[in-house]
């Protein structure tokens, strides 16, 4: 293989680990707005399925609103003791 060659493949290589290092987080944080909107609604299944996805429970939206505060100012007690158990603090 020609030494021009290696480089290139070297770059394509990188910018393809960034692209999907992007692309990744992207995907996380749609999740974690998502976790936030269902625990909002008190859709249990959703807020269920979002941290099987890896949605951050204790991630806050642009106020600081976390999904167990947006739950529990909601009355939604079972999303509320689901967070829990998922770790939210």
């Amino acid at each position: 293989m020609v030494s021009g060659q290696a480089g290139s493949k070297t770059k394509i290589a990188a910018a393809l680990v960034v692209v999907f290092a992007l692309w990744t987080a992207a995907a996380i944080a749609g999740v974690n707005e998502d976790l936030l909107e269902a625990a909002k609604r008190g859709d249990v299944p959703a807020v269920q399925r979002f941290i099987a996805d890896g949605a951050d429970v204790n991630t806050k939206d642009d106020n600081g609103l976390t999904a167990l505060i947006a739950a529990s100012f909601n009355g939604h007690k079972e999303v509320r003791e689901l967070l829990v158990r998922a770790g939210a603090k």
